[in-house]
C-alpha cells in the first residue's frame, strides 16, 4: 500500500523531531545535567560552587530532561517546517527555531535559578510552585520573562550551530584533507566538523548566555544592554565568556548524536537487525 505524499512529509518532521527530543533527554539524563551544573557555577555571580555529592548534581535532572526533550522537539520541528513551507535556507530556519523557542525555555531557566536561589539563601527547599509564586509575586507577570533576550540569542546560535553549521564545516574539512568535495565526509572530517561547529556555536551564543545568567541569578529587572555593561565593569571581557568549556563539551557531543543517533536508531528498527 502506497502512503500518501503529503502524510509523509507532515509525518518526516515529527518523526526527526520526536527522535532527537528522545536522544537529547537520555544524553540529559546521563550526563548532560553534570555540564549544566558546571556551566551554571561557572556563570553564577554569586560565587556558587558546584555540588560536590551526587545527589546534589542530579537534583531537578527530570526537569532538566523535560525541558531539554521538549525544547529540542520545537526547535527542530519549527526549523524544519519554516525550511519546508516558506523556502528558508537550514541556517535561517534553525537561527529562527532556536529564538522562538526562548519563550518557552527562558521563563523555566529562570524558574530554576530562582529555585536554586531561594534554597541557598533561605536554607529550604522550594518547590517550582512555591517558586512561580515568588516570582509573581515579587516582578509579576514579566519576571517569569527576565533574560529571555539572552536565552533568545543563545539558542538561536546554539540551534543554528547543530542543524545549519556542522554539514557545511565537515565538507569544507573534507574538501581540504581529500581534495575531492564530491565524497562523502570521513569519521575524522565529520569530528572535527562537529566541533568546529560547536566551538562556533559557543563562542557566538556565551556572551548571550552569560548576560541571561547574570540577569537571572541576580532576579534584576535591569535590561539586556545594562547587565552587560554591569558585567563588563566587574569581570570585563572574560565574564562574557564564563561556562565556554563545559558548554563546547555539551555541544560537541550533541552535535554528534544528533547527527548519527537516528540513524543507529533506523538500523536498531530494521528487519533483521537482532538475526
Amino acid at each position: 500500500m502506497k502512503i500518501d505524499t503529503e502524510t509523509e512529509k507532515a509525518a518526516s518532521p515529527a518523526k526527526k523531531a520526536f527522535q532527537l527530543s528522545m536522544i537529547v533527554a537520555a544524553e540529559s539524563a546521563a550526563w548532560g545535567q553534570a555540564l549544566l551544573q558546571w556551566k551554571t557555577a561557572l556563570q553564577d555571580p554569586s560565587g556558587r560552587t558546584m555540588p560536590k555529592t551526587l545527589s546534589g548534581i542530579y537534583e531537578g535532572v527530570g526537569l532538566h530532561v523535560t525541558v531539554m526533550a521538549t525544547v529540542t522537539a520545537l526547535q527542530v520541528a519549527t526549523s524544519m517546517y519554516l525550511e519546508g513551507e516558506y523556502g528558508l535556507s537550514k541556517s535561517h530556519s534553525a537561527l529562527a527555531g532556536g529564538i522562538l523557542s526562548a519563550f518557552f525555555v527562558g521563563p523555566l531557566e529562570l524558574m530554576l535559578n530562582t529555585q536554586k536561589r531561594l534554597q541557598v539563601t533561605q536554607a529550604r527547599k522550594f518547590s517550582m510552585t512555591q517558586t512561580a509564586r515568588y516570582v509573581f509575586k515579587a516582578k509579576s507577570f514579566r519576571g517569569f520573562f527576565i533574560g529571555t533576550p539572552g536565552t533568545a540569542g543563545r539558542e538561536g546560535a546554539f540551534t543554528w550551530s547543530y542543524l545549519g553549521l556542522p554539514t557545511l564545516c565537515q565538507e569544507r574539512i573534507h574538501a581540504l584533507r581529500n581534495g575531492s568535495p564530491k565524497q562523502a565526509p570521513d569519521t575524522f572530517s565529520k569530528l572535527t566538523g562537529n566541533l568546529m561547529a560547536a566551538g562556533t556555536g559557543v563562542l557566538i551564543s556565551n556572551p548571550f548566555d552569560a548576560v541571561k545568567a547574570a540577569q537571572q541569578c541576580a532576579f534584576q529587572s535591569q535590561s539586556f544592554s545594562q547587565t552587560a555593561q554591569h558585567l563588563f565593569r566587574t569581570s570585563g571581557t572574560r565574564g562574557f565568556f564564563r561556562g565556554v568549556t563545559p558548554r563546547v563539551i555539551r555541544s560537541f557531543e550533541l552535535i554528534t548524536l544528533l547527527q548519527e543517533g537516528p540513524g543507529l536508531l533506523e538500523k536498531a528498527n530494521a528487519p533483521g537487525f537482532r538475526r
